[in-house]
């Protein structure tokens, strides 16, 4: 199993904190340079690739803040990371329901450079979430700070 990527996944990030969408270059290289991907995005590329990533981060976040509360999983935020997870060549499903524990699923599916890039953001997180470390994940209690964070011990706030 890959390690978390560490991908900032606020959905309602302050200013400060917004690294999706200053430029396609921009984000493509923190990317290339956070998650060791290859140069995926044409730096031509349109908005929706990154409202993409947006829409992954904000289902990303969803299952991480109910996973920290112990509730199901929104349908929603389900479908949205599953789909992203369809990009790579054989993508994993988070399957998940109320009084289950997670686990992944291996499916297969055709991939692009974008699809692939956002399959595995997708992966990862669904890797986290099936995995005991789920269970060190925690909200940044500092005030307006919106981060997640692993923390090895359970009494560290940030």
């Amino acid at each position: 199993m890959s390690a978390w990527c560490g991908w900032p996944i606020h959905s309602q990030p302050a200013a400060r904190h917004q690294l999706l969408g200053l430029s396609v270059n921009a984000t493509s290289a923190w990317l290339r340079t956070q998650l060791g991907l290859p140069d995926l995005l044409d730096p031509t590329a349109d908005i929706p690739d990154l409202e993409a990533l947006r829409v992954l981060r904000a289902a990303l976040r969803a299952l991480f803040e109910v996973s920290m509360r112990g509730r199901p999983p929104p349908a929603s935020a389900l479908a949205a990371v599953n789909q992203a997870s369809a990009g790579l060549a054989t993508f994993p499903i988070l399957a998940w329901s109320a009084g289950t524990e997670p686990t992944v699923q291996a499916r297969w599916g055709p991939s692009r450079p974008a699809a692939a890039m956002l399959g595995a953001l997708a992966r990862s997180g669904n890797e986290l979430l099936a995995s005991l470390l789920r269970h060190q994940l925690h909200a940044c209690q500092w005030p307006g700070c919106v981060l997640l964070f692993l923390a090895r011990r359970p009494e560290r706030r940030w």
